[in-house]
């Protein structure tokens, strides 16, 4: 209305057409490592050989899911603005505040840099506090009172639905208990402490429309091939990808027995969004419309 700026129609398609983009996946190679010694403000002086981070998102009509998948690495590696209050999980269609988020308590100013790292594939996500991080408190799992079931819990499993969506939660190693929200917090809902505050989390998500009923899906999370020994968890998730995750950062999280590559060779790769990393060319496309911007 104040501007002669009109997004092009495969923007708005791609936007508006939440049904029809059905279930897709989505990676970025992102920047966020520093130089060696410049990591702190107010001048950050950023690597471009390896940016270290792989933005993953699994797009459905029922919800989105996403992290950031970085390598355990010390503070310092990361330049604060990459690493302050990273988010990651999942949000549900139906509601806007309905999600489950693992995340650390931040102890300082409501900041927290460099707290976990993490490997997802499809809606499987496994997550891990880190020993590198500051101003990271207790790690735990917010589940919102809004838009989510009351969680209940089966077999060392937390389960949650949606209107469109079935969740699980896991914490691998240890206990756990429950703390209700507080004033300070965003919302109605409820925090899944671990009391191990090292262990992996698990969180799987699917469609409805994939199970018969609500009990089909925690039976079929349940039978999940799991084993966890000397820090090493090994676990099939419910889309059938296998994950190799190295609770003591000794190794890169491994999927189907390849590593994670933090440095692929498409800076943006989806079904609508494709460019080869430095190319300065961004290709947009959905149906048949299509879109080019040139940056060089």
């Amino acid at each position: 209305m104040t501007t002669g700026y009109r997004p092009p129609l495969v923007v708005v398609d791609i936007v508006c057409d939440v049904k029809g983009r059905g279930s897709y996946e989505v990676r970025q190679r992102l920047l966020g490592l520093a130089k060696p010694g410049h990591y702190e403000p107010p001048v950050y002086h950023m690597r471009t050989d390896s940016g270290g981070i792989v933005r993953y998102s699994y797009c459905t009509p029922d919800f989105m899911m996403g992290t950031a998948m970085v390598e355990a690495r010390p503070k310092s590696d990361w330049a604060m603005i990459s690493s302050q209050n990273r988010s990651h999980g999942v949000i549900f269609a139906g509601n806007p505040v309905a999600g489950i988020l693992p995340q650390c308590v931040k102890t300082s100013n409501n900041r927290a840099y460099n707290t976990q790292w993490s490997v997802q594939k499809k809606g499987t996500l496994i997550c891990q506090k880190l020993k590198y991080g500051t101003g990271a408190g207790p790690m735990r799992v917010w589940f919102a009172g809004d838009g989510l079931s009351e969680p209940v819990e089966e077999k060392n499993w937390v389960f949650a639905e949606s209107e469109g969506a079935y969740a699980a939660v896991r914490i691998v190693a240890g206990g756990h208990h429950w703390e209700n929200s507080t004033s300070e917090d965003r919302g109605k809902g409820k925090w899944l402490y671990c009391d191990n505050e090292y262990s992996p989390v698990i969180l799987e998500v699917d469609q409805k429309s994939k199970y018969k009923s609500y009990d089909d899906f925690r039976a079929k999370v349940i039978e999940n091939a799991f084993a966890y020994d000397n820090h090493v968890l090994q676990y099939t998730g419910i889309y059938g990808d296998a994950f190799t995750f190295y609770a003591d950062y000794s190794t890169v999280p491994q999927i189907n027995k390849s590593s994670v590559n933090y440095a692929p060779n498409m800076a943006f790769d989806s079904p609508f969004l494709k460019s080869t990393w430095n190319s300065g060319l961004i290709h947009i496309q959905k149906g048949t419309r299509s879109l080019t911007l040139d940056f060089n």
